[in-house]
């Protein structure tokens, strides 16, 4: 039974609706279409619901709630702002310094945020990387900042600024500030099972919103 382990009602016309679901569609077959080795089939809309939950898109290798992140990208964009990012590569992540540690980051300007922050990364790396899902929002209280988080993944080869670390490994090590060292050991922990979440609050505190991701290590 497909949908024994999740709570579900029927529709009017009989198809199972989940429930907790951002939206729905309930459809009656239109058209087939012939394309290639795949069949194309397209529903005529009969009966639908919008419950104002957040969606969950997928975009450059990551998944991402589209909700969430615009209005976090808007909020931050009305004070300073920075941009971040935690680049993965099979299971490591990218840092700066040697005895303290940060994340790769860049004060952000007029444009695209995930735009400046690619170019920034690929810059300072030399590899090819590739902007994934919004990790962490958060109002920096000691720089006066906002701070805007990415997941990152970086092509092969040896950076040519930073080095790759495994972050379970980083128990004792020493970070630029404490919001790095939360931001690396969250990531260390949702990496191992898979699950990845938002982070929105300030340095002190806030609120982790779940989402489903790709793992990490695919």
């Amino acid at each position: 039974d497909r949908f024994a382990a999740v709570e579900w009602a029927k529709g009017s016309a009989g198809c199972p609706i989940f429930s907790n679901v951002a939206a729905w569609f309930e459809c009656a077959m239109e058209e087939v279409i012939e394309a290639g080795d795949h069949v194309i089939l397209m529903g005529r809309i009969e009966a639908f619901d919008n419950s104002g939950r957040n969606g969950l898109g997928y975009a450059r290798g990551g998944y991402f709630t589209p909700t969430l992140a615009s209005k976090a990208v808007s909020a931050a964009s009305e004070g300073n702002m920075e941009l971040a990012a935690v680049v993965e590569r099979h299971g490591e992540v990218l840092l700066l310094g040697e005895d303290v540690l940060s994340l790769p980051s860049v004060d952000a300007h007029d444009g695209s945020p995930t735009e400046t922050l690619q170019k920034y990364l690929e810059t300072l790396t030399g590899l090819k990387v590739s902007i994934g899902f919004l990790y962490s929002v958060y109002e920096g209280k000691s720089d006066g900042k906002q701070h805007i988080v990415y997941h990152a993944v970086a092509g092969e080869g040896e950076p040519a600024g930073g080095r790759f670390l495994k972050p379970d490994a980083l128990v004792a090590a020493k970070f630029k500030t404490s919001s790095t060292a939360d931001i690396v050991s969250r990531f260390a922990m949702e990496s191992s099972i898979g699950n990845f979440g938002v982070y929105f609050g300030d340095e002190t505190g806030g609120t982790v919103h779940p989402i489903p991701a790709k793992d990490a290590k695919a």
